[in-house]
């Protein structure tokens, strides 16, 4: 936890994410030893590289914070509210450790009311385990996934080819 408390005190840091208005002041070496992502602005020879301040898109200030946390102390808090958000930002900083926990916690809640939806979302964060997982519950809870609010706003499309699967347990 020093490193962390430096970096919380703003001391030695040497860049600052900045992430829609939020600014997160932080140290190059840490963030390039622990997250893929960084490893590969800092070491090569990227503008960024040599940049004080760095924009971030395509990820949440709030998940921004607990994965430069995470990078400081090895630990991340997962919750209903941030799994998505973090776990978007860890596949866009190619943090496979916390993308995987992340899809456990995921896999761990799949209900009737939700399993379409996280199976969409692993699909689109090309997630292999949360999309079988979801697969695997789909089929022995069909019945109860077929009468939910997601099944109902499926297209034709869709529905067709959830019910051409043999597997499908329909009681």
């Amino acid at each position: 936890p020093q490193m962390e408390d430096i970096r919380r005190q703003g001391k030695l840091c040497d860049v600052n994410l900045k992430v829609g208005d939020h600014v997160f002041a932080a140290h190059r070496i840490v963030l390039a030893a622990t997250i893929p992502y960084f490893r590969a602005m800092f070491t090569h020879d990227m503008v960024e590289a040599k940049q004080p301040d760095i924009t971030m898109h395509s990820i949440d200030p709030s998940a921004m914070e607990a994965l430069i946390n995470f990078a400081y102390s090895g630990r991340v808090t997962i919750s209903t509210s941030n799994v998505q958000s973090l776990m978007l930002g860890a596949s866009f900083l190619q943090l496979t450790r916390v993308r995987d926990a992340c899809a456990d916690f995921l896999q761990t809640r799949l209900t009737p009311q939700n399993v379409l939806g996280i199976r969409t979302f692993a699909e689109s964060l090309g997630c292999p385990s949360l999309v079988t997982a979801s697969n695997k519950f789909l089929q022995k809870q069909f019945k109860e996934v077929s009468e939910s609010e997601e099944f109902c706003t499926l297209g034709l499309v869709e529905v067709g080819e959830l019910v051409a699967r043999e597997e499908l347990h329909v009681a």
